[in-house]
């Protein structure tokens, strides 16, 4: 495997991103825990990654923005099925970072399931060099790029290519895969408010939120079986 595909901008990033994190939390509603963040070797939230686990991917909200590591929705999906957690969410990222991350890990973890959450379909990712990445995200401004990312017909073609990149590798490593799409995540999920909020004045997921995905993906995974 390329091995640039291993390096990636993750490691250089973690400890500037919960840097960032913490320095955005806001919220003062309940206390402060320390060490809120726990980052693993491989640049990612959580325990260490393992094979035959739940591979959770998407960006902040899977990464658990504001919320503590126990109450994240890959958190509690990976109680729910009584399987290990990979934590692949990014602060930030979008499909083109989904696909690269599964790229990078599949063939290793070889995970028995993939859930995807994509909140953010103007999110693109570019590598620049072997240790750097370029996000863009889709506004109306003069920006070429920027129109690029905002326009819808290329929000939808950049995520069904990559949903299908996803959904390829899940087939040949045998796990069963679920995406939700920013359609399904506005209409089921973005006005869902009660709970504790994040800490960053409740733009990111509350507890009840989370929870209700991961009570969504128990259910569509379920009827994966039946199928």
């Amino acid at each position: 495997m390329n091995s640039y595909l291993h390096r990636g901008p993750y490691h250089w990033h973690a400890a500037s991103t919960v840097e960032r994190l913490d320095s955005k939390e806001t919220v003062q509603a309940w206390p402060r825990e320390p060490h809120m963040y726990t980052i693993n070797s491989q640049g990612f939230r959580g325990a260490e990654f393992e094979t035959n686990c739940l591979a959770a991917v998407g960006c902040s909200h899977t990464f658990g923005y504001g919320q503590l590591e126990q109450d994240t929705w890959p958190s509690l999906l990976g109680t729910a099925l009584d399987l290990p957690v990979s934590n692949m969410g990014w602060p930030g990222a979008g499909a083109d970072t989904f696909s690269r991350v599964a790229m990078t890990w599949f063939e290793q973890l070889q995970p028995r399931v993939v859930c995807v959450l994509d909140v953010y379909p103007n999110r693109r990712e570019f590598m620049i060099s072997e240790w750097q990445n370029q996000i863009h995200n889709g506004t109306n401004d003069s920006d070429q790029m920027a129109k690029i990312c905002a326009s819808p017909v290329e929000q939808q073609f950049n995520t069904e290519r990559n949903r299908r990149c996803i959904q390829n590798l899940a087939d040949e490593y045998g796990s069963k895969c679920v995406w939700i799409d920013r359609l399904t995540y506005k209409q089921k999920f973005s006005r869902i408010s009660t709970g504790r909020p994040s800490r960053d004045a409740a733009q990111h997921p509350s507890t009840d939120c989370h929870s209700a995905i991961s009570e969504y993906l128990v259910k569509a995974l379920a009827e994966l079986d039946q199928t």
